[in-house]
C-alpha cells in the first residue's frame, strides 16, 4: 500500500526532491490524513505522474499538493 511504501526511503523537503522521488498523497478521511491514500513519481519542475485507474489513467499534475515525499538510491534499495 501507498501508506506501508512511506515507512522505506529517506524522506525528502520539497525543495530538495529529484526525478524519481517518490511523492505521497494523504487522504483527509483516512486517518486523520495521516495515512497515504495515494502514491506519484516526481518528475521535475514541479510536477509527478500518477496513474489514477482505469477512468483517468496516467495523468501529470502539479506535486504541490503531496503530502511527504521520499528519495530511494535503487542501487541500495536493489542490493537489500
Amino acid at each position: 500500500t501507498a501508506t506501508g511504501q512511506m515507512g522505506y526511503g529517506t524522506s525528502v523537503a520539497k525543495s530538495a526532491l529529484q526525478p524519481g522521488d517518490l511523492v505521497f498523497f494523504c487522504d483527509p478521511s483516512r486517518s486523520g490524513g495521516k495515512a497515504a491514500s495515494h502514491v506519484g513519481i516526481y518528475i521535475g519542475n514541479g510536477r509527478c505522474v500518477e496513474a489514477k485507474g482505469v477512468r483517468y489513467g496516467i495523468v501529470y499534475s502539479d506535486a504541490a499538493s503531496f503530502a511527504a515525499a521520499l528519495h530511494f538510491d535503487a542501487l541500495d534499495e536493489a542490493a537489500q
